[in-house]
This record gives structure tokens, sequence and C-alpha cells, in this order.
């Protein structure tokens, strides 16, 4: 009798492969919470001091006004500074903005 050797490819889809994080903690290298996701130097670290120098140049939305004002507060929010920081241009940011300020107006 003839035995088949077969070959089993660990690389095809059947075969989940475990995360970074996983493999790490796994084979002892270090642990998942030493495994940092791969994002933007400014989004990573969204100070308010990189928002406030983007909003002092943003168009139509002068220093003291109540818009201004109101996103200054909003800046308060990890997460609101890190949308704000990952939008593309000014005229987004400036839109979102005044979105998000219209909201609060209608909440009043």
């Amino acid at each position: 009798m003839i035995k088949r050797v077969m070959k089993v490819n660990v690389d095809s889809v059947m075969f989940l492969k475990l995360s970074l994080k996983r493999q790490f903690s796994i084979n002892g290298i270090g642990t998942s919470g030493q495994v940092k996701k791969g994002t933007s130097p400014s989004v990573d670290d969204p100070t308010i001091d990189k928002c406030m120098d983007i909003l002092s140049n943003l168009p139509d939305i002068p220093e003291g006004s109540e818009i201004y004002n109101y996103t200054v507060s909003m800046f308060l929010k990890k997460d609101v500074r890190q949308v704000f920081l990952k939008m593309t241009t000014n005229e987004a940011r400036k839109s979102w903005l005044e979105y998000n300020y219209e909201l609060h107006l209608k909440e009043m």
C-alpha cells in the first residue's frame, strides 16, 4: 500500500494568521501594549496647539467670534482634535466646524 503525503499550505486562507500584536505576545517578543498603530504623527499627538494654529488661519472664522469660541471648546476633546487634524483641507475643516456649530445652535 502506498501512502500519499499531502503538503499543507499554511499561507492559505483556511489558516488564520495571528495579528501582529498576538504574535509578539505569544513569541515573548513584547506585549500587545507595546505594538503601536501606524497613524500619522499629527493625528497620534493631536494637541490643542496644533488645532489652534490651523484654526487661526481659517478664513471667515475670526478670533473671538461665536463659532471660534465654540470650536475652541470642542478642542478640549481628543477625538474632535483627531478628526480636525485628519482633514486634508482648510475648506473641509471650516465646513465641518460650521456644521457642528449649527447643530449646537439647534440643540439650544
